[in-house]
């Protein structure tokens, strides 16, 4: 009986040898698994403040163009409307335009012109 007995210390000692080499070997591997994962999470982090700026940087280049857009927008409008402004002040009358007087001097130029007096001004 004191034999068995003994045998199942040892096994027992045996067993309670490979399970502490076992535990040992888990927390090995717990401990790189947690080193991996903080450093993985440390770089996901970096990368996400980075793309964080990036985004910044991106709309505030957006919204500088946007202003550049409404300006350029701003300036051409206001090009037309000195253009039309212009056309007006270099269209030469019409004869709808023409008041009286303008219109009877018109017509002696013309019948001077076709005499031949050379009555043009």
């Amino acid at each position: 009986a004191s034999q068995r007995a003994a045998a199942y210390a040892a096994a027992a000692c045996a067993a309670s040898s490979r399970a502490a080499d076992a535990a040992e070997r888990a927390a090995a591997a717990a401990t790189t698994a947690h080193t991996t994962l903080n450093g993985a999470a440390e770089t996901a982090i970096m990368e996400s403040e980075n793309r964080a700026v990036q985004a910044l940087e991106a709309e505030a280049r957006a919204a500088t163009a946007a202003a550049l857009a409404t300006s350029y927008q701003d300036l051409g409008q206001t090009q037309a409307s000195i253009a039309e402004r212009a056309a007006v002040i270099n269209k030469k009358p019409s004869r709808v335009e023409m008041g009286p007087l303008t219109s009877i001097r018109h017509l002696l130029r013309s019948a001077s012109s076709a005499v031949g007096l050379g009555g043009g001004g």
